[in-house]
């Protein structure tokens, strides 16, 4: 007679194991993902000047906004109406933390 306890072949129905994910989405999710990489800088100057970037960018867009706006409403007939957005696009209200 043979010793031990005999070996598990099949999964028991019901039962599924931690990872919920299949074998294949696993291998994807460890994968490299194609398309350019951001490093946040840790420099305490480079961080500085990527906040001034960004609202250099933001300043610069709403003078563009306001200027297409105003050469709008001097050809247009009716008046010209500009829904702003909810996203915070206006730079004079800052908030501060």
């Amino acid at each position: 007679m043979a010793q031990g306890k005999m070996k598990k072949t099949g999964n028991v129905p019901g039962k599924k194991g931690k990872n919920k994910q299949s074998k294949h989405q696993q291998k994807k999710a460890m994968a490299m993902k194609k398309g350019a990489r951001h490093i946040a800088p840790k420099k305490s100057r480079k961080i500085e000047e990527g906040k001034l970037q960004r609202n250099l960018t933001k300043a610069i867009g709403c003078n563009i906004e306001m200027e297409i706006t105003a050469k709008a409403n001097m050809n247009e007939a009716k008046p010209f109406k500009v829904i702003p957005k909810q996203g915070g696009g206006d730079t004079s209200k800052k908030k501060k933390k």
